[in-house]
């Protein structure tokens, strides 16, 4: 994408898929203001799973976005650090619409822009990034021991990838 400084995020939502009796501590939000609004576990669909959805508040803090950059949107500090988590997949899993909870699982970030010309521009989310070509720099957050030294933390990033988009006839 190619963003400008009038980009603005109107919508989004982000489920995380996890254990059963999942929990995690510590919700920060570095783009935009998240909460969870739903909670689903072990529905019939995938009966050792939990999906976790946080919704977007607003836009404060703003969320910034720069062309090929992830777009770090909040973090939060998991209690079990070997617990498998992962952002759910909107095409496969099997607890998407329709869903025995009647529920709306999935990710998805609405971004309007206008570009030098003042044509109105529309940013989709466009899908999970391919865990298998990221280092896990990318998905855990690195904090600092007393000696200054990176150590590993189980602070959970959510990211995601857009691509522009222009709206036909506008």
């Amino acid at each position: 994408i190619l963003p400008s400084k009038k980009s603005t995020t109107g919508s989004g939502q982000v489920t995380v898929v996890a254990p059963i009796g999942f929990v995690y501590v510590g919700l920060e939000n570095y783009g935009g203001t998240w909460i969870e609004n739903a909670r689903v576990d072990g529905p019939m669909e995938a009966p050792e799973t939990s999906y976790i959805s946080f919704g977007f508040v607003s836009d404060e803090p703003r969320i910034k976005y720069a062309a090929g950059k992830e777009t770090l949107l909040f973090t939060f500090v998991v209690e079990d650090a070997a617990a498998k988590i992962s952002l759910i997949d909107n095409e496969n899993d099997p607890f998407l619409e329709p869903n025995t909870y009647g529920t709306n699982p999935g990710n998805d970030l609405g971004v309007i822009d206008f570009d030098r010309n003042g044509s109105l521009l529309v940013y989709n989310y466009s899908g999970n990034i391919d865990m298998d070509t990221i280092s896990t720099k990318s998905i855990y957050a690195n904090e600092k021991n007393d000696d200054g030294k990176e150590k590993s933390s189980s602070e959970y990033k959510a990211v995601f990838a857009s691509e522009k988009i222009a709206t036909p006839g506008q």
